[in-house]
């Protein structure tokens, strides 16, 4: 009988970023493969603008709080995805190689 086998896990790609008040990190990861992106939020950094990053091209906001956060998602095309805060005034982007 043949054996069965796990499929392999997938390679992640994590990024660790650090939040500023008024700036969102910029970051570059490779097409197909999942991300994890590791922000951290120190004290003083999140405001009422920014506590709200909207992803509306991969579909999903996120709400930071002070400390670590993770956001995953998997990018399925190569190019720039453009991100913002909820109100549209912080841009940050995040270029897909392939």
């Amino acid at each position: 009988l043949p054996q069965e086998q796990a499929a392999p896990a997938p390679q992640v790609q994590l990024v660790k970023s650090t939040l500023s008040a008024y700036r969102y990190p910029s970051i570059t990861v490779k097409k197909g493969i999942p991300v994890r992106w590791e922000i951290t939020a120190p004290q003083g950094s999140l405001n009422g603008c920014n506590y709200r990053m909207l992803f509306r091209e991969l579909g999903f906001m996120y709400t930071l709080s002070y400390g670590e956060n993770v956001i995953e998602f998997t990018p399925e095309r190569s190019g720039t995805i453009p991100y913002s805060c909820w109100m549209g005034m912080i841009p940050g982007s995040i270029r897909v190689e392939d």
